[in-house]
Order: structure tokens, then sequence, then C-alpha cells
């Protein structure tokens, strides 16, 4: 019964999410925040104390990966306590599988961005000029005409425009929990 519930509870959880985070771009604290204490509570009354530990340390795993891309600047804090609540929600061993799924589709989901923006050249040229500024001129101390760096200091000054559009990754976050739910079911016998 209380594993019903921890997965009717995934299931709202992640509908609300992807709704208010494709729509405006923001996921409020109420959706997160009682997830995640409901998630360590049912995990500890449904299977012991080892219930509360896998749900703490999903909890914990989904907010210490998710922090590197926030630290970034690449995705919101919104999107760090769903994949936290996700994680107290669906335990320890489950939580890997759901963000290695949800970074798969969080890259399929900015290429398609990328794509309708028809920008793909733009972020080409821009990733080129990323990789010889950033390790090219510093590791080869190569000295490019002065032509060429104005050029390339026009390229970061002007990203390309689907690289500053805002991801939705609260859909990626519930994309790769379903994928993850799927292989996981699958492979069951």
């Amino acid at each position: 019964m209380i594993a019903y519930l921890i997965d009717g509870l995934l299931v709202v959880l992640l509908l609300a999410s992807v709704y208010t985070d494709v729509r405006y771009r923001w996921i409020p604290n109420w959706q997160t925040v009682p997830a995640f204490g409901l998630g360590i509570v049912l995990n500890g009354l449904h299977s012991g104390p080892g219930g509360l530990l896998s749900s703490l340390g999903g909890g914990l795993l989904g907010l210490a990966i998710l922090m590197v891309p926030y630290m970034l600047g690449y995705i919101g804090g919104g999107d760090v306590k769903l994949q936290m609540a996700v994680g107290a929600l669906v335990g320890w061993p489950f939580i890997f599988w759901a963000l290695w799924c949800g970074a798969v589709a969080g890259g399929v989901l900015a290429i398609v961005i990328v794509a309708r923006r028809r920008s793909i050249m733009r972020l080409v040229r821009y990733i080129l000029y990323l990789f010889v500024d950033r390790l090219v001129w510093p590791l080869a101390a190569l000295h490019l005409p002065a032509s060429w760096r104005v050029k390339l200091a026009a390229y970061d000054a002007e990203k390309p425009a689907a690289l500053s559009a805002k991801l939705p990754y609260g859909l990626a976050i519930a994309l790769g929990v379903v994928l993850a739910a799927y292989i996981h079911h699958w492979q069951s016998p």
C-alpha cells in the first residue's frame, strides 16, 4: 500500500513540476520540499531503517550530482530540488539510472532546441572558439594574428541564442525517471 502511495506521489510531483517548468520556467519549493520529506518518511515506514537510508542516500546523491551544473549556471535551483525529491522517493540504487537517463534526455532536448532555433553552425563555431581560446592558446601559447583575435572575441561576446535558451530540465528529469523505470522493469524477469 505504501509503495503505491510513493509511486503516486512521484507521478504527481513529476507532472506538476513538468507543467510549471515548461510553462513558467520555475519549479516551486511547495512541490519539491514536501515530496522530499514525504519520500524519506514513507520509505522509512515501508522498508524500515534500510528504506530510510536508501531514501536519504538517493536524495543526497541527486542533490550532490546536480549541484555542479547548478553552480555553473546551467540549471536552476528548482531542478536540483526536484532531483533531490525524486531521489528521496525512488531511493539509492534507482537514482543512478534516473540521473543517467535524465542527462541523456537533457542532451536530446538541448539538441532539439538548437535545431529549432537553426543556430547549429553558430553553436559549432562557438564551441570551436571555446576550444581554441580556453585550451589551445593557454597550452601552446599560440599567437594568432590580431584580426583572428578580433573575430574570436566577437564569438565570445555574441553567444549563440541556443546557448542562452533556458532548457526546462524538469522535463528531462521526468523523462529520465520514466526511461529508467522502463529499463528497470524491462530487465526484471
